[in-house]
């Protein structure tokens, strides 16, 4: 490990910055399109 070159910080550039955010974009849809809904009806058990 010692004769690795030590990496800087990796620092995204303006192009990856938007391709990121089109992406949290899409996935954010994809996330609210799998939301559903269970009405409630009532508490009590019907037998």
């Amino acid at each position: 490990m010692a004769d690795k070159p030590f990496k800087k910080d990796c620092i995204p550039t303006e192009e990856q910055l938007e391709a990121w955010k089109a992406f949290v974009e899409v996935e954010e849809r994809l996330a609210k399109e799998k939301q559903f809904c269970v009405p409630f009806v009532s508490n009590f058990c019907k037998n």
